[in-house]
């Protein structure tokens, strides 16, 4: 299967792409307009960079090549042509269509940004006399005059989104970053405001007279009100993209709006009601321009019933509290998992017609049978025992490397031992067994993460933290709530950090598990530099005396070097305490994998060659035959399992008991 499938998504305009730099023409891809489906394109050279080019053909037939792409990067980036007459949009995805090849490639949609066709960003211009430009480092990435509206691209596709704002002759602003909404900012000393707003998937930077953006404000309500009742000027429910087109094409040099009654029978009433048939519904998110609401519009987005306002949203609030809590909160008397301990239990009495219950009776006993009183162990007798117990462990997942290692050690053991007074053979197996095991989960470090943490609080050195990593949707978050359950109730002043900035809910999710554990969340919403949030949250936590900070990212295929370099930025920056792998033991030895590919892009990556530190493992309770694997991760790998997850309350967390891999595996 070829690596890239490109596609000109553009109505109008061919594009060409080529490797960057690459000046063989006969290697370039030509891309019609509108193409309804991906051309392949193996790389020209295999050893040349991994990013492409994207060019418009011009009318004299040779292309205006955009900045280059890495096509690692699973994102969009509006890019500036050279000349700047144009912008190409380019979004860069894993091909997530399995039915159609290529698969497992990377697809690149190209097209040529205009105002009005849903850019990914744009430059509105609301001031009366100043002419605003906007700058990517040193690059112009957008130029409006008055009143006017244009696209805005960058010349450094990888660079963070942040802009400088140049308002007439005033000094330009701090950099302001136009990847997230943001809040009215003050520049040019005061003359006039800015702020991000987000309209139908565009972020629009929009730049206007200081006091003007809060009057107009209003002026939305009014319009929305005389909509509602004449079919006024666009109201409520007009497309936010159908206003920024309106506000382009009516606003004069004032750069204000036209506004006016449309006449008699041209839309509105109910006629219009009746021939557009239901309109749809416009949620006031904050992502819109218009943040205020009329009554009459609130009125009709009421849900409660009983319109009750902010007894209605708190009275919500809590019943989705209440469920949170019942969901994962302990019954009242209910014993935390980690609380509870296991005997070994491979060994078992007989059942009434004297046949032994278990696996391990029935034939380790039986083939010791004759083995008794203070008989010494010879090889001959103990290397039959070891082949059924090596069989045993290959049934149960057990890699065989670490079979063979687990009973040679077992073997060592007993040989030339004498069997004790009032003690069978088999029980001295076990016994041998149990301690084998424990050598292979037996880590390089300590596993007990309260006592790391409480002799760090001691030594007043905190805040303790920890990173939760891992690949999607093996219960990150979930594992996570629970380990800080777990500290909380021993004592610990816990804090939690939202570092996924990129999965939608991933903040919101959080935010209920921090509200249902009644600790604090740090968080700073979506689309921000994880390690960032991360390095603010520590500030925080050393400032506030929290004793812990656990923090959550976002999870990622172990292959994917972008998302890799992001997570050892943030292990880099923030030198944490400790970072944990959470992985699924369902998956078996496929998790040996993921774990030993975190590790090499992780060492690789960060300077000091930092390492996962320990494994979560989630779901131990239904892994059953699985349970093998436990043993293999660790032994392949080296590190330890800090934690296993047998439940979804908070409190189905514990440690890994040997006693309990034992009576998995031979029960």
């Amino acid at each position: 299967a070829p690596r890239v499938a490109l596609r000109n998504v553009d109505a109008s305009s061919a594009l060409v792409a080529r490797q960057a730099g690459s000046k063989d023409v006969g290697s370039w891809l030509a891309l019609p307009p509108s193409g309804d489906r991906a051309s392949s394109w193996h790389w020209p050279k295999s050893n040349g960079p991994r990013e492409v080019q994207f060019g418009v053909v011009g009318s004299d037939g040779s292309p205006k090549w955009a900045p280059a792409v890495s096509l690692d990067a699973v994102a969009g980036h509006a890019l500036l042509l050279p000349d700047q007459a144009g912008v190409v949009r380019v979004e860069v995805r894993v091909n997530d269509d399995q039915a159609q090849p290529p698969h497992e490639a990377v697809t690149a949609r190209a097209c040529v940004d205009r105002l009005g066709e849903k850019p990914l960003f744009a430059l509105r211009n609301r001031c009366k006399r100043f002419h605003v430009k906007v700058k990517h480092g040193k690059a112009v990435a957008a130029d409006a005059p008055p009143g006017e509206t244009s696209v805005l691209g960058f010349a450094d596709a990888t660079a963070p989104r942040e802009v400088t704002i140049w308002v007439g002759g005033n000094a330009p602003s701090e950099l302001v970053d136009i990847s997230a909404v943001s809040e009215l900012l003050s520049i040019a000393g005061g003359t006039v405001d800015a702020r991000v707003l987000l309209e139908n998937g565009t972020r629009v930077l929009e730049v206007a007279d200081a006091g003007t953006l809060f009057e107009e404000s209003a002026d939305d309500d009014a319009d929305d009100d005389a909509g509602d009742g004449e079919g006024g000027d666009g109201g409520a429910d007009e497309d936010p993209l159908a206003k920024l087109k309106r506000r382009t094409a009516g606003a004069g040099s004032s750069g204000g709006r036209r506004r006016g009654k449309k006449k008699p029978g041209k839309g509105g009433g109910d006629d219009d009601e009746k021939k557009g048939g239901k309109k749809a519904t416009v949620w006031r998110d904050g992502s819109q321009r218009n943040k205020k609401i009329s009554a009459k519009a609130a009125a009709e987005l009421d849900r409660s019933g009983a319109q009750g306002g902010s007894d209605a949203a708190a009275a919500a609030d809590a019943r989705r509290l209440d469920e949170m809590r019942g969901t994962y909160m302990p019954a009242a008397g209910e014993a935390a998992a980690w609380d509870q301990t296991e005997e070994l239990l491979v060994v078992d009495e007989p059942d009434d017609d004297g046949v032994p219950r278990g696996w391990f009776s029935r034939n380790v006993g039986g083939l010791m049978a004759n083995v008794a009183g203070t008989q010494t162990l010879r090889r001959d007798q103990v290397d039959p025992v070891m082949e059924e117990l090596k069989k045993k462990l290959l049934e149960k997942n057990v890699a065989l490397e670490v079979a063979e290692a687990i009973t040679a050690s077992v073997a060592d053991g007993l040989v030339g031992k004498s069997v004790e007074r009032f003690r069978g053979a088999a029980s001295m197996i076990r016994d041998a067994l149990a301690e084998a095991v424990g050598r292979v989960l037996t880590p390089k470090r300590s596993t007990d993460v309260l006592r790391e943490v409480l002799a760090c609080k001691a030594k007043n050195q905190g805040p303790y933290s920890i990173v939760f990593v891992g690949i999607n949707g093996v219960g990150k978050s979930t594992s996570l709530s629970k380990v800080a359950y777990y500290l909380k109730e021993h004592g610990v002043d816990v804090m939690i950090t939202a570092c996924d900035t990129f999965r939608s809910g991933a903040v919101e999710q959080l935010r209920s598990h921090a509200r249902c554990l009644d600790v604090e969340l740090f968080e700073k919403g979506y689309l921000k530099d994880p390690a960032d949030v991360a390095r603010a949250s520590l500030a925080h936590a050393r400032t506030q005396k929290r004793d812990c900070v656990l923090i959550d990212t976002a999870g990622r295929m172990q292959n994917n070097d972008k998302l890799m370099r992001e997570l050892a930025k943030l292990v880099t920056v923030n030198s944490p305490d400790l970072v944990l792998f959470v992985g699924e033991a369902l998956v078996g030895n496929d998790g040996i994998d993921q774990l030993n590919m975190f590790n090499k892009s992780l060492s690789q990556f960060c300077p000091d060659g930092r390492q996962i530190d320990g494994l979560v493992l989630t779901k131990f309770d239904t892994i059953d035959d699985k349970v093998g694997a436990t043993l293999s991760m660790t032994y392949k790998t080296g590190q330890p399992i800090m934690f296993i997850g047998v439940g979804q309350k908070y409190t189905h967390l514990k440690k890994l008991s040997v006693n309990a891999v034992v009576n998995s595996l031979f029960m």
